[in-house]
């Protein structure tokens, strides 16, 4: 049986993780929040990958029992240049989903280019000799005020043409399948299967 350490303490993340490794056989997975681990990781990195790997490398210091999987992803709109990216969880100095979202809407609200992307990068850290990396990019646009239940984050303001929904709107499945982290997670669990660690 692998083990599989998530390191991460958001609980939306954990879930869709979660959920889509659930059907591997031989895969035992936890996060963060299942060993009490409430430290901050300090996210230095200036690309989704490098945080990532911060992040893997310092929970493998710790837990070297496990496979660990670090995730980095964020949201970047054209008209501002691709940001807020990297910067996406502390866009408003409070880290807080609602107040992030206030703030990017606004820093939107006087551009006419709503295009925005959401991307994610994945390392699976093995050892320090060993680790992989899975990326996903989704298209979209941003919506001028949330729409949806489900999902976290920026979810409820980005919109998929090809679905006619915003994130928040999507049911999980379609959300595993066309999100930025679902076509990392897609490239991650073939790996999974595939290597013998």
């Amino acid at each position: 049986m692998k083990k599989l350490l998530i390191a991460s303490q958001n609980k939306g993340k954990i879930k869709e993780i979660k959920r889509y490794l659930k059907d591997i056989n031989n895969i035992e997975t936890i996060s963060l929040l299942d060993l009490n681990f409430n430290e901050t990781i300090e996210e230095t990195g200036t690309t989704y990958f490098q945080n990532a790997f911060i992040k893997a490398k310092a929970i493998y210091n710790l837990y070297s029992d496990y496979l660990i999987l670090a995730d980095d992803s964020g949201i970047e709109a054209k008209a501002l240049n691709w940001k807020p990216g990297v910067n996406s969880r502390w866009h408003h100095p409070s880290g807080e989903d609602k107040q992030n979202l206030d703030l990017f809407l606004s820093d939107l609200k006087n551009h006419k280019d709503k295009s925005a992307r959401f991307q994610a990068a994945l390392v699976l850290y093995v050892n320090n000799k060993l680790f992989y990396t899975f990326d996903g990019t989704v298209q979209g646009t941003i919506t001028g005020r949330p729409t949806g239940d489900h999902g976290f984050g920026y979810d409820p303001v980005f919109y998929v043409e090809s679905l006619k929904k915003t994130m928040a709107e999507m049911s999980e499945q379609e959300k595993d399948q066309i999100s930025h982290r679902g076509q990392a997670l897609k490239k991650l669990k073939q790996c999974l299967i595939k290597e013998d660690f």
